[in-house]
């Protein structure tokens, strides 16, 4: 029924806006319980969910809900349908789905990769549900690594600046067996100790 269509729980804007949404053919309004609901989501053929994040910690940890200010998270968003379409993207019955959690790697000379998230921080999206992470640095699959390799991707998307101070917390945290990380050919290479 929603085939070729904008389907919808909300609409901000003008009254031009709304005029045009209007008993439009091409849009389709719905409850939040029916547009985010991951069974109904996951029926949509080559379904691709692409939610901004605002944190993503070394073993794929997702935070969408808050920031740090004096070393205390606080609250600037809800979960929204983030979850859900993470979860009914995997759950994809044509089993192509994809699912991208993006965010930029800075934020006020911090990097937003980092190696655990903050005491008290909300999880909006398990590691074990995170498919692909995105910054502007490159895109890495996680689905299936184990732990140190899930280190190993999102340090080579972190900002330059930061992947050796990630790969020594990495170290550190026993998340890999090595603690320093050279640059080459625009690649990473990891050393050994």
């Amino acid at each position: 029924a929603d085939r070729f269509k904008s389907v919808f729980t909300f609409c901000l804007g003008d009254r031009e806006l709304y005029n045009y949404a209007n008993q439009n053919a091409a849009f389709s309004l719905y409850p939040v319980d029916y547009t985010n609901n991951p069974l109904i989501i996951s029926q949509q053929p080559n379904m691709f969910s692409l939610n901004s994040v605002i944190n993503v910690d070394l073993t794929g940890q997702v935070a969408s809900e808050q920031m740090v200010s004096n070393g205390r998270p606080y609250q600037i968003s809800g979960t929204g349908g983030q979850l859900d379409f993470v979860m009914g993207t995997l759950l994809s019955q044509d089993q192509k789905g994809i699912s991208v959690l993006a965010l930029y790697s800075t934020y006020k000379d911090t990097s937003r990769i980092l190696p655990l998230l903050e005491k008290g921080f909300n999880i909006t999206v398990p590691r074990t549900l995170t498919q692909y992470v995105a910054t502007e640095w490159g895109v890495v699959n996680l689905r299936g690594l184990s732990n140190g390799s899930r280190a190993e991707a999102l340090i080579s998307i972190a900002h330059p600046d930061y992947r050796e101070q990630l790969s020594q917390k990495a170290y550190e945290l026993g998340l890999i067996s090595y603690t320093s990380i050279k640059e080459k050919n625009k690649g990473i290479v990891f050393l050994r100790q």
